[in-house]
């Protein structure tokens, strides 16, 4: 048998059989990598809201959203030939907005605020719920989200606002899936502490 490497014309059906994963995104990528405008606008248009919700949780603050979200999608199409079918093209996106998040935290050296929506839980899912539907007391939860240290404010943005998996998130933080359950598990715990103090005007 032979042990040698596949020649290009088989790594390339490889890449193909790759990019014939259902995710829909896929074909409209591999448009993007010919150059088709049209097909980027497309994943503009399909995206563009979810990538300033993401960057306004994140940097808290709407000042600089239009002005991150353009970068985000700039970078993506720049480096559409870098993306190599081996996840959902989502998850790349979000690694792509998250980092220029990280950058623009940087160079602001602001704190970020959060906002908690589709929170899974803090003592219950209901408690949680009745939490977030107050605007007054989101406030209150949004300070709190923001001392908490970096690695568990990502998990908890990208689970419990953007409602991403763990396999997802792994993926866009480079980490394993134990790995963002136990960041997960502290950061709710972290801020479930935090608002200890304030627990009358939270009703739990």
């Amino acid at each position: 048998m032979n042990s040698s490497k596949p020649p290009k014309e088989i790594e390339k059906n490889i890449i193909f059989r790759e990019s014939s994963h259902p995710d829909p995104d896929y074909t409209e990528i591999q448009k993007i990598q010919t150059g088709d405008m049209q097909a980027f606008r497309n994943i503009v248009e399909k995206y563009q809201e979810k990538v300033r919700n993401l960057t306004y949780s994140v940097l808290g603050e709407k000042t600089h959203v239009d002005d991150v979200a353009q970068e985000v999608f700039t970078k993506v199409y720049l480096k559409s030939n870098s993306f190599r079918f081996e996840a959902k093209f989502s998850t790349w996106l979000y690694q792509i907005t998250l980092n220029k998040c990280r950058d623009e935290l940087r160079k602001k050296t602001a704190k970020s605020f959060f906002l908690i929506k589709n929170a899974e839980n803090i003592q219950t899912h209901d408690q949680t719920t009745e939490l977030i539907e107050s605007t007054n007391l989101s406030e209150l939860v949004r300070e709190q989200i923001a001392k908490l240290p970096r690695k568990l404010r990502e998990v908890v943005i990208l689970k419990d606002i953007n409602d991403l998996s763990y396999k997802e998130i792994s993926n866009v933080l480079n980490c394993n899936e134990g790995t963002v359950k136990s960041r997960l598990f502290r950061g709710r715990m972290e801020l479930k502490n935090r608002l200890t103090p304030f627990r009358k005007e939270l009703g739990f």
